[in-house]
């Protein structure tokens, strides 16, 4: 879905963008549609699996070293660092969520597709509710649900204490998820 990915950066005019469910990534091929963005990658355990992170080059930012399929992290230098996460948590993932405590920094950000719906999904959610407890991290939700294919809210944030708002796309999209803004 390159085409929606450009159009989408074009109409918000994104710094970050944050792309989950992307399979094997051409990295080349990113480079040269993003070329004012720095690309990092993180390959995923199953053919949809994969992150991708791309940060406009007059932003600092640096990899953080983490290899566990389907995260990828960096830490943005503006003025304090900010750590941003993108996740993609198929339920055929390999990891568990205190897998993912050695990123947490004073300021950071989880954003992505969780496949857990917060108010829906009993105990797969109150584990995920038990992490955030134990980490001083709350889930940022969007506007309204994600899902295309129920009234479900599985892609959003969870965060530290930062200010942060987040929205759906409201125009059509290809995907079976809404895309955040």
């Amino acid at each position: 879905r390159w085409h929606e990915v450009c159009l989408l950066s074009k109409t918000y005019k994104s710094d970050i963008i944050i792309l989950n469910e992307v399979g094997k990534v051409e990295i080349g091929f990113v480079e040269t549609c993003f070329a004012a963005h720095n690309v990092y990658y993180q390959a995923g355990e199953n053919s949809h699996g994969g992150v991708l992170i791309m940060i406009r080059n007059n932003l600092r930012a640096a990899r953080v070293k983490f290899n566990t399929p389907n995260v990828c992290a960096i830490d943005l230098m503006i003025g304090q660092p900010l750590r941003i996460v993108a996740v993609y948590a198929p339920a055929s993932k390999t990891w568990n969520w205190d897998s993912l405590s050695p990123l947490i920094s004073r300021n950071c950000v989880f954003i992505g597709d969780f496949n857990i719906d917060l108010e829906k999904d009993g105990g797969k959610a109150d584990e995920l509710y038990m992490w955030m407890d134990n980490h001083a991290l709350g889930p940022v939700l969007p506007d309204s649900s994600t899902s295309l294919r129920s009234d479900r809210t599985i892609d959003f944030a969870i965060a530290t204490a930062l200010d942060l708002a987040l929205q759906t796309h409201k125009g059509s999209t290809t995907s079976d998820h809404k895309p955040l803004v």
